[in-house]
């Protein structure tokens, strides 16, 4: 029964594949559609109808925001937090079954191949000011942990990137300390051919295999929001392009999923690990997360994993609202995940109670998950 079910869903999904085509094929865009096409009928054949998001929030996690990379967030809290979020994301009880399920999701099947490269695109938008907000370095740790220590991926196959950005001594020295053969914005990072129209894609998609993304949780004065899709304006070589056509409900036209439907990126990525750790409720992206614009008094102390960029875009989004962000530009901010979702890149919704239909929202928050003495 179960398998008639997915086929019957495949059959369904290659129609819908079929006339986005046609619908976006009139409209100029034959060969955004084309790939979307396959991108369609590939998310068919997991025959999956929901988009599963896992929220962990953890009170420990949180240490006080600083200019130090490494002291802002307890290591141990943020190992145990990714761990949980990756086994409850694929549903298994160890972080090396879940990352074999989710390369088999990803591939049809297959699992990871030695020697294949991982992208993680990392969001260094305020590289020059430590005190702004940036990645922390622990949640960083913990993921290069679970596929390196747990997986058995070879260092020399990881690289992080944030190709329009320097990446800072303090976070590099950190990173070298644990995992040396592990590159950082190598060449090819900062190097760009994938000609999209607006602007070029980094060519070190062209040598990767897969594609982490690990955004933070934060607003924008010029977007709104930025979550999953904005951070691959670090992907691009003029970022300043990917600003105009935000409002566009046309997705062809939109600037955000315009660069986030290219195949590179679309077919890569495999997984989003957004860093709540802190967050920012206004004037985002440059500013100080344990400041008066941050989210303080709690802190957000949160991860939030889904394989579904515009699925876990959606969760971030009703929580910043739920918060009391001020998104602060004149359209809706949210509009490129309605015309992201039009096309099948993922399952939209708002719902600030967080009763969704169509994405499974799994959460993992305070006593019931952590026990009433904090970390297990």
């Amino acid at each position: 029964m179960a398998a008639k079910q997915t086929d019957q869903g495949y059959r369904q999904q290659q129609l819908l594949s079929r006339r986005v085509f046609l619908k976006m094929g009139a409209a100029g865009g034959t060969a955004l559609a084309a790939h979307l096409m396959g991108l369609n009928l590939a998310r068919a054949r997991t025959g999956a109808q929901r988009s599963r998001v896992v929220w962990v929030e953890h009170g420990r996690a949180a240490l006080g925001w600083s200019a130090d990379y490494a002291g802002r967030v307890d290591a141990r809290a943020a190992q145990e937090m990714l761990d949980r979020a990756i086994t409850r994301l694929a549903g298994e009880t160890t972080v090396s079954d879940a990352w074999a399920r989710l390369f088999g999701a990803h591939n049809g099947g297959e699992g990871y191949q030695p020697g294949q490269k991982i992208a993680v695109k990392l969001n260094f938008n305020n590289t020059h000011v430590d005190i702004q907000h940036n990645p922390n370095l622990p949640v960083v740790l913990a993921l290069l942990r679970q596929l390196v220590d747990q997986v058995g991926i070879s260092q020399a196959h990881i690289v992080l990137y944030d190709s329009s950005r320097l990446i800072p001594d303090q976070f590099r020295q950190g990173i070298a300390a644990r995992y040396p053969q592990v590159a950082l914005n190598p060449p090819s990072a900062e190097s760009f051919r994938a000609d999209m129209g607006l602007t070029r894609l980094t060519a070190l998609l062209d040598e990767t295999s897969y594609l982490i993304n690990m955004p933070l949780l934060r607003t924008h004065s010029g977007a709104g929001l930025s979550l999953s899709f904005k951070n691959h304006v670090g992907s691009v070589e003029t970022p300043g392009s990917t600003h105009d056509d935000l409002a566009r409900t046309d997705p062809g036209q939109n600037s955000l999923v315009r660069v986030n439907s290219h195949p590179l990126i679309a077919h890569k990525t495999l997984l989003v690990v957004a860093d709540g750790i802190y967050g920012l409720r206004e004037r985002g992206p440059s500013e100080d997360p344990g400041g008066q614009y941050g989210l303080t008094d709690p802190f957000p102390n949160s991860l939030f994993v889904s394989t579904d960029p515009v699925a876990v875009d959606s969760v971030m989004a009703d929580y910043l609202q739920n918060r009391g962000a001020n998104f602060n530009v004149p359209w809706d901010a949210r509009m490129y995940m309605s015309a992201a979702a039009a096309i099948g890149l993922g399952n939209h919704e708002t719902r600030l109670d967080y009763q969704y239909q169509t994405i499974d929202l799994v959460t993992c928050r305070g006593e019931s998950c952590w026990g009433e003495n904090g970390l297990p």
